[in-house]
């Protein structure tokens, strides 16, 4: 029993402190590791080209709105952009122009803000 191995501690979470991989979508085995069915895992990589379409649209999107800030000289808010979206023959919902001007327009007007 003199051996060091018999006096050094293994910790019990060791085993449980791995993380997953960064790339666990992009291997076919993740439903092995992850437990998910096989089938949920080929449904996310064919919606990829779905995801991809609906980023790029979104993009456009966020640049219509992004004109339309400047030329109001960033003083329209969403219900105002969302008219003239569909002034310009836009279907769009007022939620999405809302969720895409927090997201890519950063700048607003002391005036706009303060006209309420």
């Amino acid at each position: 029993m003199s051996s060091t191995a018999s006096n050094e501690a293994i910790p019990a979470h060791s085993a449980m402190t791995t993380k997953p991989s960064s790339s666990r979508r992009s291997s076919p085995d993740r439903h092995r590791r992850w437990s998910d069915a096989r089938s949920s895992f080929y449904a996310w990589l064919a919606a990829a080209k779905a995801r991809a379409a609906r980023k790029a649209a979104d993009q456009d999107l966020a640049h219509e709105i992004t004109v339309i800030q400047v030329a109001s000289r960033h003083t329209y808010g969403v219900p105002r952009i969302h008219a003239e979206l569909r002034r310009l023959a836009r279907a769009v919902n007022r939620k999405h122009v809302a969720r895409l001007i927090r997201e890519h327009c950063t700048r607003v007007s002391p005036v706009a803000s303060a006209v309420r």
